[in-house]
C-alpha cells in the first residue's frame, strides 16, 4: 500500500488509535469502521490537509469493502445530503447534481478510455454524481454547454451532535470549492476551445502543419514570437506578436494576436481563428484570459523532515501519527515552477490543479501549497487533496499546473473544525448546536455512576467567579461611571449575568443561576457598539481579578478574547480600551494591519522569524507617517526587541485577534473562557468558530448587525440563504436566541438617520444626537439631497459598470467641498461598483489643484466602507437601465447610512425611482429643502465656486512668491517683518 506524500498508512494510523477513541465524538478516520458510525468531514479529504485521512489519500483502495456489506451509516448520510441537494436543482448542476454522462465517441482515444474506467472504477457505489464531499476539477465533456452551478447545501437551525455539525460545515466549505473549480474549468475550456492548438491535441500534427503559416512573420521573414502586455493600462494582458530575433538583431514588427487570422483559411477549414503553435504561446494565451497557468513545470517527489513544518506550527499533523515517526523522512512532493510571480500572488493553502496534459483530462489530482510562497529554487511543496496515486506521477515528470485561488479561509475552518468543535475540548459546543430544554439551562446534575472517559475529564478548571449578586452590584457602579444608555445597561448587566457563577445564597431564589452562556447584542449603525465593548472589558477583568484567590490552587484565570473578522474592529475596541486608559492587553497580528496607537502593545506573530518582524517594522518607518505615527512604531521597535509582549501574552487578561491569527503560533496552548466576537454578524460561522473553538469557549457575547452586509463569499452564489450566508449569530437567533437590541444611534442627522429607521428598522431607532449637534459644513450644502445626472451606464470587464457623467459630477462635487474648507479626510465617496472605482481614483489623481486633500478624500465600496463613517458622503449610484443588486437591503442600509452631517446621492432619478427602496429615499430627499435638484442646473454654480477658489489660490501663489522677493532684497533688519502678519 502506497501512501501519499507527508503521510503515514492506513493500517499504521489505525493501529495507533487510542483505546479511548469510541468514546469521542469526532473520529479520526473518516473511513467507515465498527467503531465510527459517523464521520465528520466526507472523505474526499486527505490527511494533509484536515488531519484526517481518506479513499483517494491511499492508492490500491478496494472498492469491495464499501459495497459488500451494504451501505455504512456513513453511506447513508452522504446518500441523503446529495438526495437533498438534488431537489429542485436541473441536470446542469455539476458539483451537487447529476453528473453528465459520458458519451464515449468512436475517435476517443485510448487515454480518454483509460480515464473512464479509472473515474468508474473510483466510484464505489457505481453512481454517476459528483458528491459535494469530494473535491473535482470537471473535464470538459462534462462542462460543456453547463451553467456554472449554485450552492445547494443547507444549514439547519440545530443539529444533532458534533459529527453532523461537522458534515453539514463541511460540505458547505467542499461545495464553495467545488463551484470555485467548476469556474476555472469552465473558463479554460472555454478559452480553449477559442483557439488551434492541433499541433499539441493531433497525434501527428498533419492539421498543424496545414495552418503553421498562419502564424505571421517578421521583417526577418522568420515566424514571429508571441508576447503579453505587462505594462499598466487598458491593454494589459493583451497578446502581440513580435520579432523573435536578440534584442540587437530585432526588428520593429507589430501585430495583435487577434489581427493575425489566416485569410487563406476558410472557416469551415479552421474553425478557430487563433492558431497557437507552442505550449509557451497556449500559457500567455491563457493567462491573457486570467487564467493561471504554469506550463512545463516539474513535479518531483523527495525524502524530507517534518522539523520546519513543526517551527511554523500553521500546519499541524494530527496526533494519530507515531511520534517515534518524527525522526524518519518522508516523501514530499514538489512543484518546480515554470515562471515565477511576485511574492504577493502566492501564499500558504493556494489551491493548485496539477495535470500531465494542457487540457488537464487525463491524470489530473488537487492540492494545496504547504507554506507561503515558492522557495529560492521556484519549488512549491503540495500536499495532495484529492486525486494523486504516487505509482501514476514518477518523479521529475514534466507537468502542467493551474492555480485556483487562495483556499486558507476554507481549508483552516476545516482543520479547526475537525480538531477542536468536541465537547471534551469545547464546554459551549453543546450550546451551539441546539437550544437546551428549560430543565438543562440551570445546573446540571452529573450522575456520578456514569463512566466518564479520561479524554472528557476536565482536571483543570476555570477560579471561581463573584456570584450574581456581587456582578450585578459591579455592573451597576459600571452603568453610571460610564453613562450608559438603557440598552447599553440591559446589555450589561445581561453578560454580567451570564459570566457571574452562581453562589450558594443564590441557588433556588430565582436569580440568574441557569443563564444561557450566550450573550447576542444586535446594535445599529452608530449605536456606541465599540464603546460598549471596551466598557464591557473593562468589567469583565474587574470582575476576574476579584476571582484571583490564594486558595485557587491550579485553577486557570479568567481571561477575554477580542476577536473579529477584521484588524480595523479589533483595533476599535482596543482603542476604546486605551481611550478609558486601560493598557494590559496585547494585539496579536500583522504589523501592516494594525492601528498604528495599537502597535506598542502588539505581537508580530505572523513569522517566527524574529529578524523579519524587525525588519518589518523599520520598514515602517521609512514609510510616510506622522510624527505621533512615528512615535508609536519607535515604541513597537523596543518593545519587539525587549521581547516584552510575547511575554506579557500568557500574563494579560486581554488579547486582541482577528480569526485569521487565532491559528497564529504563539496563540498555541492559550485558553480564553470568554470570547467577544465583533461584527459577527458579517462573517461564515465556519471563521467564527476559529476564535470560539480553538481557546475552549465557556462564555461568549456576540455582536453585530444583520441588517448590514452578510459575508461576502466571493466565487459562487448561494440557492438560497441558508448557507454559508447564514452566520451564526443569524442561527442562534432562528434557534431561539433574543438578543439585546441597541436601538440610539449617535452618528447621523437625524434626516440621514429617519431614512434607515423607515426603510430597515421598522421605525424603531432612536436618535442620540440633534440637528443642531450636526449642523451643515457649508451654508449652501444640503444635509440630504439626490443629484439627478442623466449619464448613461456602460459595462466593464464583463461583471461591473461605470457612468463617466456621474464620476465627471461626482468630481466637481468633491472639488467644491474641498474648495469651500472642507479637509479631504471629513469626505467619504461610496460608490457601488469597482469599475465606477477605478474612474473616480482616476479622475482625483488627474487633479493638481489641492492634491494633498483630494487624495485624502476615502473612496471605496460598499464593503470596504462598512464601520467606517465620515463627515460628508456621497453616494455614486452608476446604473441607469436597472437597479441590479444595488437594491439589496443590507447593501443599501450599509451606503446610506455613513454620513455623519450630509449624505448626497449622485444618480439616474428615472431608473432609480421605479425601484422600490430607492423611491422612498427619493421620497425622503424630496421632503427636505433642496433635496432633489437638477446636476445641470448645480454645474453653473459649483463652477463659478471652483473658479473662484483658484483664483484665490493663484493670489495666495503671487503673494507669496512676492513676499519672498521683497525678503530677498530687503535689509536683514527687516526681514522679519513680513513673517508676522499670517499669525494675526
Amino acid at each position: 500500500m502506497e501512501a501519499t506524500p507527508g503521510g503515514v498508512s492506513l493500517l499504521h494510523r489505525m493501529s495507533a488509535q487510542s483505546k479511548w477513541l469510541k468514546y469521542q465524538n469526532t473520529p479520526q478516520c473518516a473511513l467507515p469502521t465498527p467503531s465510527q458510525p459517523e464521520a465528520s468531514v466526507p472523505d474526499g479529504f486527505p490527511a494533509t490537509a484536515t488531519g484526517m485521512c481518506f479513499g483517494d489519500a491511499v492508492e490500491g483502495r478496494s472498492d469491495a469493502g464499501d459495497s459488500s456489506a451494504g451501505p455504512t451509516p456513513l453511506q447513508r448520510v452522504r446518500g441523503q445530503l446529495r438526495q437533498r441537494q438534488r431537489q429542485g436543482v436541473g441536470t446542469r448542476d455539476l458539483v451537487c447534481g447529476r453528473k453528465a454522462p459520458s458519451l464515449r465517441l468512436e475517435s476517443a482515444s485510448k487515454a480518454e478510455h483509460v480515464r473512464d474506467v479509472r473515474e468508474e472504477a473510483a466510484c464505489a457505489t457505481g453512481s454517476q454524481e459528483i458528491s459535494v464531499s469530494e473535491l473535482c476539477f470537471p473535464s470538459g465533456r462534462e462542462i460543456r454547454s453547463a451553467l456554472l452551478p449554485r450552492r445547494q447545501t443547507r444549514v439547519p437551525a440545530a443539529f444533532r451532535s458534533p459529527a453532523h455539525y461537522k458534515q453539514v460545515f463541511s460540505a458547505c466549505l467542499v461545495e464553495h470549492l467545488n463551484i470555485l473549480l467548476c469556474g476555472l474549468a469552465q473558463r479554460l475550456h472555454k478559452a480553449l476551445s477559442t483557439v488551434d492548438m492541433s499541433f499539441y491535441t493531433s497525434a501527428h500534427g498533419e492539421r498543424g502543419r496545414a495552418v503553421g503559416n498562419s502564424v505571421p512573420s517578421c521583417r526577418h521573414q522568420r515566424p514571429a514570437k508571441l508576447v503579453m502586455v505587462k505594462k499598466e493600462g487598458p491593454n494589459k494582458g493583451r497578446l502581440f506578436y513580435a520579432c523573435d530575433a536578440p534584442r540587437a538583431d530585432r526588428c520593429d514588427f507589430f501585430k495583435w494576436f487577434e489581427e493575425a487570422t489566416p485569410g487563406h483559411v476558410t472557416q469551415e477549414d479552421c474553425p478557430p481563428a487563433l492558431v497557437l503553435r507552442d505550449v509557451k504561446s497556449i500559457g500567455l494565451y491563457l493567462r491573457s484570459q486570467n487564467i493561471a497557468l504554469y506550463e512545463e513545470c516539474q513535479l518531483s517527489v523527495r525524502k524530507g523532515f517534518d522539523f520546519q513544518r513543526k517551527q511554523c506550527g500553521k500546519l499541524k499533523k494530527l496526533t494519530t501519527v507515531n511520534p517515534e515517526l518524527y525522526n524518519e523522512p518522508k516523501s514530499k512532493l514538489y512543484l518546480k515552477l515554470s515562471r515565477k510571480e511576485g511574492s504577493s500572488a502566492y501564499s500558504k493553502d493556494d489551491l493548485w490543479v496539477v495535470s500531465k496534459t494542457l487540457d488537464f483530462q487525463l491524470d489530473t489530482f488537487i492540492a494545496c501549497s504547504a507554506f507561503f510562497g515558492p522557495s529560492s529554487a521556484n519549488e512549491v511543496e503540495l500536499l495532495p487533496l484529492k486525486g494523486y496515486f504516487p505509482s501514476r506521477w514518477p518523479t521529475d515528470a514534466v507537468v502542467h499546473a493551474l492555480w485556483v485561488c487562495n483556499a486558507s479561509t476554507e481549508l483552516t475552518t476545516l482543520r479547526n473544525m475537525q480538531e477542536h468543535f468536541s465537547p471534551a475540548t469545547l464546554p459551549l459546543a453543546q450550546h451551539l448546536l441546539a437550544m437546551p430544554s428549560s430543565t438543562t439551562v440551570s445546573n446540571k446534575r452529573v450522575d456520578k455512576r456514569k463512566f466518564v472517559p479520561p479524554a472528557f475529564s476536565n482536571t483543570n478548571t476555570n477560579c471561581e467567579l463573584p456570584g450574581p449578586g456581587a456582578a450585578l452590584q459591579l455592573a451597576s457602579e459600571f452603568i453610571q461611571a460610564h453613562q450608559l444608555n438603557e440598552d447599553q445597561a440591559s446589555a450589561l448587566t445581561q453578560i454580567a449575568c451570564m459570566v457571574a457563577s452562581p453562589g450558594p445564597a443564590e441557588e433556588g431564589k430565582g436569580l440568574p443561576a441557569g443563564t444561557l452562556p450566550i450573550t447576542i447584542i444586535h446594535g445599529v449603525f452608530g449605536a456606541g457598539k465599540s464603546y460598549l465593548l471596551a466598557v464591557v472589558i473593562l468589567f469583565l477583568v474587574q470582575l476576574f481579578e476579584k476571582s484571583d484567590a490564594p486558595t485557587a490552587g491550579s485553577a486557570r484565570p479568567w481571561k477575554v478574547l477580542v476577536s473579529s473578522s477584521t484588524n480595523v474592529a479589533v483595533d476599535r475596541v482596543l482603542l476604546g480600551l486605551l481611550s478609558l486608559g486601560f493598557e494590559k492587553f496585547v494585539r496579536v497580528g500583522s504589523v501592516r494591519k494594525i492601528a498604528k496607537p495599537v502597535l506598542p502593545y502588539s505581537l508580530h506573530a505572523g513569522s517566527e522569524n524574529a529578524s523579519e518582524q524587525l525588519k518589518e517594522l523599520h520598514a515602517l518607518m521609512k514609510e510616510d507617517l506622522t510624527p505621533m505615527e512615528r512615535v508609536y512604531v519607535r515604541r513597537s521597535i523596543e518593545q519587539h526587541k525587549l521581547g516584552t509582549n510575547r511575554t506579557l501574552l500568557g500574563q494579560v487578561r486581554v488579547v486582541g485577534a482577528t480569526c485569521a491569527a487565532c491559528p497564529f503560533p504563539c496563540m498555541a496552548g492559550l485558553r480564553f473562557p470568554v470570547v467577544v466576537l465583533d461584527e459577527s454578524s458579517q462573517m461564515t460561522e465556519p471563521s467564527s468558530l476559529l476564535p470560539i473553538a480553538r481557546f475552549g469557549c465557556e462564555k461568549l457575547v456576540l455582536v453585530g448587525d444583520p441588517k448590514q452586509l452578510p459575508p461576502t463569499i466571493q466565487g459562487s452564489d448561494a440557492a438560497h440563504k441558508n448557507g454559508l450566508e447564514q452566520t451564526l449569530f443569524d442561527r442562534l437567533c432562528l434557534m431561539g436566541h433574543k438578543p439585546v437590541l441597541l436601538r440610539t444611534q449617535y452618528r447621523c442627522h437625524p434626516a440621514i438617520a429617519a431614512v434607515a429607521n423607515d426603510l430597515f428598522y421598522g421605525g424603531g431607532l432612536r436618535n442620540g444626537v440633534s440637528q443642531a449637534e450636526r449642523g451643515p459644513l457649508l451654508a449652501w450644502l444640503p444635509t440630504l439631497c439626490f443629484y439627478n445626472v442623466p449619464g448613461q451606464e456602460q459595462m466593464e470587464g464583463g461583471n461591473s459598470f461605470h457612468n463617466e457623467a456621474e464620476a465627471a459630477f461626482t468630481l466637481m462635487l468633491i472639488r467644491s467641498l474641498v474648495a469651500g474648507g472642507i479637509p479631504g479626510t471629513m469626505i467619504g465617496v461610496i460608490t457601488l461598483y469597482k469599475s465606477q472605482l477605478g474612474k473616480l481614483c482616476h479622475l482625483l489623481g488627474a487633479v493638481d489643484l489641492d492634491r494633498p486633500h483630494l487624495t485624502a478624500v476615502q473612496v471605496s465600496t460598499v464593503d470596504a466602507f462598512q464601520g467606517a463613517e465620515k463627515e460628508v458622503v456621497v453616494l455614486s449610484c452608476v446604473r441607469t437601465r436597472q437597479v441590479g443588486f444595488i437594491d439589496s437591503e443590507q447593501r443599501m442600509n450599509v451606503a446610506l447610512t455613513r454620513g455623519r452631517r450630509h449624505l448626497l446621492i449622485v444618480g439616474h432619478l428615472a431608473c432609480l425611482r421605479r425601484n422600490r427602496l430607492w423611491g422612498r429615499v427619493i421620497q425622503h430627499c424630496q421632503g427636505r429643502e433642496d433635496g432633489l435638484q437638477q446636476a445641470s442646473q448645480c454645474e453653473p454654480q459649483l463652477r463659478r465656486l471652483l473658479e473662484e477658489h483658484a483664483e484665490e489660490r493663484a493670489g495666495e501663489k503671487q503673494r507669496k512668491a512676492g513676499g519672498r522677493d521683497n525678503r530677498q532684497g530687503a535689509p536683514r533688519s527687516r526681514a522679519k517683518g513680513p513673517g508676522v502678519g499670517p499669525l494675526c
